[in-house]
């Protein structure tokens, strides 16, 4: 499964966590997250293919991915997500 963020991803993101993005990557890179963020970065992350998904849906999604693949690689699907974005531009140094 390949993960982007659009702008409206990442706008979903701050909804989702009431911060701003930059500090809840930072906060992934620097393995200092909830598991509350990384279900929140990933139903942000899935509304670039699949804008209508719920939380509950991603809720789903995440626990089968975390079950097949284990938390460790789901976290770096993500930080590599979130990497590759474009928008972020300015924090990837922060990120790296």
């Amino acid at each position: 499964m390949k993960l982007k963020f659009s702008f409206s991803a990442i706008c979903r993101l701050e909804e989702l966590e009431k911060q701003p993005a930059s500090k809840v990557f930072v906060s992934l890179q620097k393995g200092n997250f909830s598991f509350l963020a990384l279900r929140s970065i990933y139903a942000a992350a899935r509304t670039t293919d699949k804008p209508d998904i719920t939380v509950e849906e991603a809720e789903k999604e995440i626990d089968e991915l975390i079950n097949k693949k284990g938390i460790t690689e789901v976290v770096e699907l993500l930080t590599e997500a979130l990497t590759e974005s474009s928008i972020l531009e300015k924090y990837k140094k922060k990120m790296s």
